[in-house]
């Protein structure tokens, strides 16, 4: 088995082996392609620092890699990890980071981040042992959001050079 850069991967293949990785999962994930096309487009995703592990010309493991600069840093947030069920305990996303830590901080990259669903107690144990840390407890909702109310409120988009969100956020 071999790790390489998902660059130069088909999208159709890379679906493939995400939607089987998180099938049975804690959350139903969505199976529309376009969805993550769109979805990983608007968070940054970086195919070229996204790494997986491929089993002769199978991709069976992968990190998707959303880059992005905060507080003069380059940051890599892991924007889904995930094993097909025929191949997980065999290490593959410690041999993964192992492969891919090095390329990012040549490519200038300083920090790795990424959420684990706090149940899924595999892939905790599995961040922890490549060196991971928790940092942060987030409470997650989901549902609908409604409006009884309607408004006129006008969205600006602004730079924020240096925003500090550790500090702003706490």
């Amino acid at each position: 088995m071999v790790v390489r850069h998902l660059g130069q991967t088909d999208f159709e293949i890379i679906m493939e082996c995400f939607l089987l990785s998180f099938k049975n999962y804690f959350v139903t994930m969505p199976t529309d392609h376009n969805f993550y096309k769109r979805r990983w487009k608007s968070s940054g995703v970086r195919l070229d620092l996204s790494y997986g592990m491929f089993d002769e010309n199978r991709l069976v493991g992968f990190i998707i890699n959303s880059i992005d600069e905060r507080d003069s840093h380059l940051i890599a947030y892991n924007s889904g990890t995930g094993v097909i069920p025929k191949y997980r305990g065999r290490r593959i996303v410690k041999t993964i980071y192992d492969h891919a830590i090095p390329e990012l901080l040549k490519k200038g990259i300083s920090k790795c981040q990424l959420e684990v669903i706090t149940e899924n107690t595999n892939a905790i144990k599995s961040y922890e042992g490549i060196g991971f840390i928790k940092c942060k407890h987030y409470a997650c909702y989901k549902g609908k959001v409604t409006s009884k109310t309607k408004s006129d409120y006008v969205l600006t988009k602004v730079a924020m050079p240096n925003l500090n969100l550790e500090v702003s956020l706490n």
